[in-house]
């Protein structure tokens, strides 16, 4: 099983407009609304992949029916913890007329006080994990929470016999870091700068050092994202890239959640290399780049695996 973790959810509104004219009316041409957090978007995809999932996460009290009813419809089960605030809402507008991608507005996450939330969430978690699931840990840490949190919930993943995958960032990705061991990391160009020795200097070298460090903490697949430029990684103190073609670009945000889709479907199916669940995390996320949901994504994800294209760019 599947297990993502996201302590910061949110509703999605998405809305297709004729053209985005400021200071004039155009028209609303289609209009959706989906539960949204990190690791609720790597869950929804793993859903269109038919791979089975379980979301954990943080949820405001009068949002928990329609969230977990959202979910639901998406085949996706949820343990959910109720706080006494508003789940946040974020805006996506894309605008048929202008040959840009979509805009993203987001809204602000939680403010936890105290420990109670995240002890009643990672006992739930705990309770749940088995030997062979694959816990993932996605997003921010919600106001008032400690740096820590996310290296609580790796642990116990880890001493249940999970593998852990993480995509968090800020102090949190390197407290977890040292939590225990990781299968996969996957910060991207931005996030990997908390790492030592990636604070600085041009993206390539940065991001080999970001590589180094996570090998060095026994990650076992380490990631980074480059927007439009793919992914790079490490194994067998070898540096790869690997990036697939994207017909035409129509929504950036989420594509990291899309990859993180794929690698995980990939650990969930029969064992594959490093390359391979590499591959099926960037067609995933260039897949999700050109707008496609439903059926229609899953298809061009299975379309685009034969189009990824793997580079060896010598020792790492």
């Amino acid at each position: 099983m599947i297990r993502t973790v996201t302590l910061n959810t949110g509703f999605d509104e998405t809305f297709v407009v004729s053209e985005a004219k400021y200071g004039g009316v155009s028209d609303i041409v289609e209009q959706w609304v989906q539960p949204s957090g990190k690791g609720v978007n790597a869950a929804l995809g793993l859903r269109v992949l038919s791979v089975p999932v379980h979301v954990y996460g943080f949820v405001g009290r009068e949002d928990l029916a329609g969230f977990k009813e959202c979910l639901g419809r998406e085949g996706a089960d949820a343990t959910l913890v109720e706080l006494d605030s508003r789940t946040r809402r974020n805006l996506t507008l894309l605008s048929l007329a202008e040959n840009a991608p979509a805009a993203h507005f987001r809204g602000r996450g939680f403010q936890v006080e105290g420990e109670a939330a995240v002890e009643e969430l990672v006992s739930r978690l705990e309770v749940d994990c088995e030997g062979g699931d694959v816990v993932s840990l996605h997003g921010s840490t919600p106001e008032g929470a400690a740096v820590g949190t996310w290296g609580r919930f790796a642990r116990v993943a880890w001493r249940r016999g999970a593998r852990v995958a993480v995509d968090v960032y800020g102090e949190a990705l390197l407290e977890v870091l040292d939590a225990c061991e990781i299968d996969v990391c996957k910060p991207n160009e931005e996030e990997m700068r908390v790492l030592p020795g990636a604070s600085s200097g041009a993206t390539e070298e940065a991001a080999r050092a970001a590589l180094r460090y996570m090998v060095s903490r026994g990650v076992r697949l380490p990631i980074v994202s480059l927007g439009a430029e793919g992914v790079v990684f490490a194994g067998e103190g070898r540096l790869y890239s690997a990036s697939a073609p994207v017909s035409r670009a129509r929504v950036l945000v989420g594509a990291g959640d899309a990859f993180m889709a794929g690698v995980l479907a990939s650990l969930a199916g029969r064992e594959m290399g490093s390359s391979e669940s590499v591959a099926c995390g960037v067609a995933m996320a260039s897949a999700h780049v050109e707008g496609l949901r439903g059926t229609m994504l899953a298809d061009r994800w299975r379309q685009l695996l034969g189009s990824v294209q793997v580079r060896d760019l010598g020792a790492l």
